[in-house]
């Protein structure tokens, strides 16, 4: 099961941040807000959990009922639902926490040999740039 939450969310996680919350949200039976404190929900699933989200991370609840992580600068705030273990949640809202890093690493990485291979195709042309000529 804990193989099956990790391979469901990082696919979710490949394709955006938004994906990944909702993704979190289905797996908690409940929802998920990806919150920013200075700028409010990032992301939510379901949007309609946006609000409640922000108000759990502004105001720190420690209610028994919510998971909360920090997540690079940011807090993901899960509410699962009452049929839901607490294991699966936190396994969850851990497992949701750690792949933008994930993603911030890889993006960094491959942002090096890009720009390697941008500035080699730049020097190939002798560095110019083509303008139309209209």
């Amino acid at each position: 099961m804990d193989a099956e939450v990790g391979e469901r969310l990082m696919a979710a996680a490949a394709r955006s941040g938004s994906d990944l919350i909702a993704k979190a949200a289905v797996l908690v039976d409940g929802w998920a807000v990806l919150v920013d404190p200075p700028a409010g929900a990032v992301h939510s699933g379901p949007a309609s959990a946006a609000g409640a989200g922000v108000h759990a991370a502004a105001t720190a609840e420690t209610r028994p009922e919510l998971v909360m992580r920090p997540v690079a600068g940011a807090v993901l705030v899960a509410h699962p639902a009452e049929g839901t273990s607490a294991r699966r949640a936190d396994l969850v809202a851990r497992t949701t926490a750690s792949l933008p890093d994930v993603r911030a690493s890889r993006a960094a990485e491959t942002q090096a040999p890009e720009m390697c291979l941008h500035t080699a195709a730049l020097a190939r042309r002798g560095g110019r740039t083509y303008q139309s000529s209209g």
